[in-house]
């Protein structure tokens, strides 16, 4: 996905055409006392702030910092690397049963499994079976098939 960002010179041109825009292009030359306050316009919606994006926010991975609702530099960083330790561990956890099956082959072969036959377990499993995936209310069942 594509962040785009305003970088300051576009955002100082956005900000003084919006000037120019409020004020109008006359000769007269402000006032540097007179303070610029954005018109009260007739019809205006309260925007809630629940609605809005605050400046930080807390999390377990640290404080995400905003600007007019964009993430600075180091909260957009801290965001991917959170992203890709989540993505490491449900690649780790996604890959335990293949282990776990490739650990059994040997003891498979041992008690006479061989290719296209099915093993079935006679006794539920307990806290003696030394699998890295196996419960005890399962009954399990093996079989290997290599298609070549």
């Amino acid at each position: 996905m594509k962040h785009i960002r305003l970088v300051p010179a576009s955002l100082s041109c956005i900000v003084a055409f919006a000037l120019l825009a409020a004020t109008g292009c006359n000769d007269k030359p402000a006032s540097t006392t007179e303070a610029q306050v954005a018109p009260k316009m007739k019809m205006t919606t309260e925007i809630p702030p629940e609605i809005t994006t605050p400046d930080s926010v807390e999390t377990r991975i640290g404080t995400l910092k905003f600007f007019d609702g964009f993430p600075d530099d180091k909260t957009t960083q801290l965001v991917y690397d959170n992203l890709d330790f989540q993505r490491s561990v449900q690649a780790f956890l996604r890959g335990i049963p293949g282990a776990s099956i490739q650990a059994f082959l040997p003891a498979a072969r041992k008690f006479g499994g061989v290719d296209g036959n099915v093993m079935i377990f006679e006794d539920l499993m307990d806290s003696k079976a030394l699998w890295l995936t196996p419960n005890n209310s399962s009954v399990y069942f093996y079989t290997l098939l290599w298609i070549c």
